[in-house]
Formats: structure tokens, sequence, C-alpha cells
């Protein structure tokens, strides 16, 4: 318990100075060879599934990324509650931690209409900040609920590697 309850309040530190930095750091950072890096250009479309039947509403609750076109995305990386997400009028609204592995992460924010419907839940996401291989990702994507499983998720939309961070 107090292992989980460490990883969030590091979570939420994490987060705070990724969006505390995401906006000031250095403009156009050059490779080597004085040509952008590899990162800044890329871009393309996202489509990830996840699996939700650990994601409880609550802060600390996740789901695991079971499918990903993303290499910087792998297999069994997980999306963390960062607090107990909002919950109005069939609306979940909620902040999250993308987390591959140690110096890897990135933030999200989902807004998922029709909760509480057995069919038809869809929603979007927004990706934005990250560290490590996840620098200067930005996404927006669609979410769409799996209508024979509602623990599964598809998330479909475009990527963005910016320069900036």
């Amino acid at each position: 318990m107090i292992h989980h309850k460490l990883f969030i309040a590091t979570a939420i530190v994490v987060s705070g100075v990724i969006l505390a930095c995401s906006d000031t750091a250095a403009p156009n950072q050059l490779a080597t060879n004085g040509s952008r890096s590899e990162a800044s250009r890329k871009r393309g479309a996202l489509h990830l599934t996840k699996e939700c039947s650990e994601y409880t509403a609550l802060a600390g609750g996740f789901c695991t990324i079971t499918k990903s076109n993303l290499k910087e995305i792998t297999v069994g990386t997980r999306e963390f509650a960062l607090k107990d997400a909002d919950l109005v009028a069939g609306t979940l609204n909620s902040d999250g931690l993308l987390y591959v592995r140690d110096g890897e992460l990135a933030l999200n924010h989902c807004d998922i209409f029709g909760f509480f419907a057995t069919k038809g839940v869809i929603g979007s996401c927004t990706f934005s900040g990250g560290i490590g291989h996840l620098s200067g990702f930005r996404a927006q994507v669609v979410v769409s609920v799996n209508k024979d499983d509602p623990n599964k998720a598809d998330f479909d939309g475009t990527y963005s590697f910016s320069d900036r961070d």
C-alpha cells in the first residue's frame, strides 16, 4: 500500500514538472549535423487498444495497452489515473499518466461520453508533454469502447513529436 501511494505521489509531482516545462523548453533543438532531429519531424496515425479491467475511476486505477502501432508506446504500457475521475451526467472526465517504463511517460486528459451506457460509448483524449522517448509527444484521439467487452477501448487519431520538449 505504501509503494502504491508513493507511486501516485511521484506521478503527480512528475506530471506537475512536465506541465510546467512543456511550453518553456528550448525551441528548435538541432541534431549534431545541424538538421532538426528525426523525432521533431515524426507524425502520423495513432492506433492503440487498451484493456481496463483494473480501472476503478479512482486515483491509481489503470488500463494496459494491448496493441500499439507506435514503437514509443509498447504493449504492456500502463495508463494510470492521476486523480479520481469526475463523473457527471454519464460523462467521465479524467487525467492520466501514460507510463511506459522508468523515465518514459506522457500526460493525458480524457472525456468519455455515455460512460454508463452499454452501447455507443465514445470520447476523446489529448496527450501532451512527456519525458524520455515521449518527449514532445502530442496526440489527439477518438476513444471507442468495444461493444462486446466494455473493458476494452480503441484510441484512433493522430500524433506528433514537437521539437520544443
